[in-house]
């Protein structure tokens, strides 16, 4: 399993995404994962990251054709001259009604023509389509070298998965229970897959909320603090209590819960990795680490990076110790 990182707020300059690449740039091989900004574009962030893997977990279909967004996908890893992940979602129908004047009817259907369109730019360079969401009659020009690009789709229930599995070559979870993603998300992209005649299912990447233990530091606050916004909305809410998480409604209860069936990883340096081993075993391929409960509670890079170091370091004793063993 690979471990990457995702930077957990929305970045006003490259500066302010150091403390996440840092990692990076000193040889620990993994990603570096921007979400959706409305404050700097994330393709232009990710575009000064020379040399570095990146992906985008995920934007917003509604904000971007699919022209448009093959476009940004393509610039990126030109730029950077590496693999670039472009991941899309559907967004949650309150916005999808704020920029469509109406929500989509089959949010399936309509992130099927999207990210079918963009794997077809991205591949073979055009596409023609005429469908119920998106029209595309495009070409885009030939590049003298190429460009990295893998398409992904944020996914939360088996529906999507099947969509992923069928145009994707990942698919990205956000606070989805290890299990979950084992039981209900890996078999649907397989079906998928398989449904296209693709010879694997798409890559399961884990965006995962983990807190490092500290003197004086609340745990419950930190998930709060985190994910009120995405435990308010329908969606993330449905696909918990299919995964079996029964959320009560009182945000304190349902952070202790989120901490309790272990889709935030909490403890020691240490505490966490034995945790992330699970995440692995549920067929994960890749994790990113999203500090945001301490980056949104303290303020403070340093500690932040502090953080991070200290799981990476130690994720890195284990894979030496394994790899000697």
């Amino acid at each position: 399993m690979r471990l990457s990182i995702f930077v957990p707020h929305s970045p006003r300059s490259a500066s302010e995404i150091e403390p996440y690449v840092g990692p990076l740039r000193d040889g620990h091989d993994g990603r570096l994962w921007l979400g959706q900004s409305m404050v700097v574009e994330p393709h232009q962030l990710l575009s000064t990251l020379d040399g570095i893997d990146t992906g985008t977990a995920v934007t917003l279909a509604p904000l971007r054709h699919p022209v448009d967004a093959a476009v940004q996908a393509r610039s990126v890893a030109l730029r950077t001259g590496r693999t670039h992940v472009a991941g899309f979602g559907a967004g949650s129908r309150r916005f999808q009604a704020g920029l469509r004047g109406e929500p989509y009817r089959s949010p399936l259907t309509a992130m099927a023509e999207y990210l079918s369109s963009v794997r077809e730019l991205i591949s073979k360079g055009s596409a023609r389509r005429s469908g119920e969401y998106y029209t595309v009659t495009a070409d885009l020009p030939p590049l003298e070298s190429p460009a990295h690009v893998e398409i992904a789709a944020g996914v939360l229930r088996s529906g999507m998965a099947g969509v992923a599995g069928r145009y994707c070559d990942a698919a990205v979870t956000w606070l989805t229970p290890p299990e979950f993603i084992r039981d209900e998300l890996v078999p649907a992209m397989a079906t998928g897959a398989d449904a296209a005649g693709r010879t694997s299912r798409p890559r399961a990447v884990a965006v995962v909320h983990v807190i490092v233990d500290h003197p004086g530091r609340d745990p419950l606050h930190q998930v709060i603090t985190a994910s009120r916004m995405h435990l308010a909305m329908p969606h993330y809410r449905k696909m918990l209590t299919a995964a079996g998480v029964p959320l009560d409604g009182d945000v304190v209860v349902d952070a202790a819960l989120l901490v309790e069936r272990g889709v935030y990883c909490f403890g020691s340096p240490a505490d966490i990795v034995d945790q992330l081993k699970k995440w692995e075993d549920c067929g994960v391929d890749e994790v990113a680490l999203n500090l945001a409960g301490a980056a949104f509670t303290t303020n403070d890079e340093d500690a932040v990076r502090a953080d991070l170091d200290a799981i990476l370091h130690e994720w890195a004793l284990r894979q030496s110790t394994e790899t000697l063993v």
